[in-house]
């Protein structure tokens, strides 16, 4: 059930719902009839301005018919401290596990998040009896919370947790480790659960004014003694709200004791990807989640094989690895170097969600070394960056900070794309390198809770327009945004009002400069070109008939043309011509192409 997006910031509203899957419930089993237990596999009310108040109302509602709830997202809300209580009596008395609760972005304080959590951990459902995914010895698995970007101050509750819980982190909902005896933990959290802004109280979103939360006289659960939040309808007649209510869920034996635990610590990036068997959610990413303004992971953009090979050897473009490595030494592109070298003082300090990283995947390279067969530039380029070559550009590209080599080697059968989309692969006459990358980059972006923050670019226009295809489909944010490579560089080079024009021509200009040029590459400037290729506005749509586009486009490739021609002639493949023969067509080449490159830049 995806409602993600919807306002229903007043509670009626979500009654509304109510009744809606109540007509549901009767049209299916029959008006006046027992209803049979309902689970519903996902319940998404992400991004529906959803305060305490209509969380109440939510649980309530799933109390008084039995529904159950597999994975729960209501990230991007402004969910708080009463809201998380609510949400833990659910989770300890639904009437099968829940197992995936998604949180991100909400309003609680240190305040809910431990009663949420000691909640869950007295309730004695967690780990659970899980058939699939990543399982203990004894068939458990915890439950999966993602709470980052909230108003947590861990330090205050830390102690609590280490002596009441056993939870761990990980950066996938199966990329979790046993304990030493090879138990399950009861808690997996995202281990971006640290990035919070503790600052920001309850209070800014009109509770109560915040208390010191860490002291051991609170309530069983979680809250101080005589707190007056509603129970749930399930068990207003018999509970009261002295803790007694989550003592019931203990008779079940000893699965809520917990072991101590330390804290673990702040994980740091990952830089490669694995997958494992059976499950759509085993991608181990780094830490990312969603908003473009609160983001704490770079913008992915994944290169198919043709790409790479066009952004290594060709002269034209700024999306090329030379063009983007001399971006990165102008102090032109937002990046991370991975030796700490200082950047250009124009540059603010860059954040991480403002930078863009190029991924490469294993599989790609494999493509590569075949084509690099019957291509000796793309050989050569290889060649230098297996060997760690400083003239390699994709060892450039890799000290600037924007480039990463993933492994996928797990990833042997299709995760995301479904028999139909391998039917409809066909009639367009995708191969099965590209299918299977659309695939793992769809794997990618369901670990991102927000649209638009992964890419995929490639040189085949049938991907192109499947990718589309794909993305059509609801939640929109579950899929990744797939663009042409000559596409976006003329996009870029025609863009004034973000000044992609002024990057477009800084990026043919090798060295360090000593001027800002008025733009920087980021994330935000390709997202937003990229949305506007999504939306329908590419330069084919936007042409209406107009010559200078098409003109431009022409040249473009002619330019890409020749460049390729230019580089075989330079590596020595002359074929059945002379050496001075060769050189006079070089020459030649290289007055045309300048010829070119001048009406690219007059042509409006």
């Amino acid at each position: 059930i995806d409602h993600e997006g919807e306002s229903l910031t007043d509670p009626s509203v979500l009654k509304d719902f109510g009744s809606w899957l109540d007509t549901q419930l009767e049209e299916r089993f029959g008006q006046g009839q027992a209803l049979p237990r309902v689970t519903a596999s996902m319940l998404n009310f992400s991004r529906c301005n959803l305060g305490d108040e209509a969380v109440q109302d939510l649980v309530d509602y799933l109390y008084s018919r039995d529904v159950a709830v597999q994975t729960l997202k209501l990230f991007r809300n402004s969910i708080a401290d009463n809201g998380a209580w609510a949400l833990g009596q659910f989770l300890a008395h639904s009437p099968e596990p829940v197992h995936e609760v998604h949180l991100s972005h909400n309003a609680m304080s240190e305040r809910g998040v431990c009663s949420l959590l000691e909640t869950i951990a007295r309730s004695g459902q967690y780990p659970y009896s899980a058939v699939v995914g990543r399982r203990s010895g004894s068939g458990k698995s915890p439950v999966w919370l993602r709470v980052e970007h909230n108003c947590i101050d861990w330090g205050v509750i830390e102690h609590r947790l280490n002596r009441n819980l056993r939870w761990t982190t990980a950066e996938s909902r199966d990329g979790w480790s046993s304990t030493n005896n090879g138990m399950a933990p009861s808690v997996c959290l995202h281990s971006s659960y640290r990035n919070q802004y503790p600052g920001r109280g309850p209070q800014d979103w009109g509770q109560q004014e915040h208390q010191d939360w860490g002291h051991d006289d609170w309530s069983v659960d979680g809250f101080p003694q005589g707190h007056q939040l509603e129970a749930p309808v399930a068990a207003k007649a018999s509970v009261a709200l002295d803790g007694s209510f989550l003592l019931a869920a203990l008779q079940g034996g000893k699965q809520g004791v917990v072991e101590d635990q330390p804290l673990p610590a702040m994980p740091a990036q990952k830089a490669a990807a694995k997958l494992g068997e059976g499950r759509s959610d085993q991608l181990l990413t780094p830490a990312v989640d969603a908003g473009a303004a609160t983001e704490e992971a770079p913008l992915y953009t994944f290169l198919d094989a043709g790409v790479v090979c066009q952004m290594l050897t060709r002269e034209d473009g700024l999306f090329r690895f030379q063009g983007l490595a001399n971006l990165c030494a102008q102090g032109h592109m937002k990046c991370s170097p991975t030796d700490g070298r200082a950047l250009p003082k124009w540059l603010d300090p860059v954040q991480e969600h403002e930078c863009i990283m190029f991924a490469i995947t294993d599989m790609v390279m494999e493509q590569l070394n075949e084509l690099a067969a019957g291509d000796p530039v793309l050989r050569l380029e290889l060649e230098r960056f297996r060997a760690g070559a400083p003239e390699s550009r994709l060892q450039r590209c890799l000290e600037w900070g924007i480039l990463e080599v993933l492994e996928t080697t797990l990833h042997t059968q299709m995760m995301r794309l479904t028999s139909e989309h391998e039917r409809r692969s066909k009639e367009l006459n995708l191969s099965q390198h590209a299918l299977k990358m659309l695939d793992f980059v769809c794997l990618w972006q369901t670990q991102i809770e927000s649209e638009g923050r992964v890419l995929l670019l490639t040189s085949d226009a049938s991907l192109r327009h499947f990718g589309a295809e794909v993305a059509s489909a609801k939640p929109r944010s579950q899929w990744p945004v797939v663009l042409l490579l000559d596409e976006l560089n003329a996009l870029f080079q025609q863009d004034t009002a973000r000044g992609g024009k002024l990057i477009f021509e800084a990026s043919h200009q090798p060295g360090v400069v000593r001027q800002f040029c008025g733009a920087a590459l980021s994330a935000s400037i390709l997202q937003k070109v990229a949305a506007d290729v999504a939306c329908g506005n590419s330069i084919a749509q936007r042409a209406d008939g107009n010559d200078s586009v098409v003109l431009r486009q022409e040249l473009l490739q002619a330019v890409n043309v020749v460049s390729t021609a230019m580089n075989f002639l330079r590596t020595g493949n002359f074929g059945g011509m002379q050496a001075a023969e060769a050189g006079r067509c070089l020459r030649s080449m290289e007055e045309a192409l300048a010829r070119w490159q001048a009406l690219l830049r007059n042509v409006n």
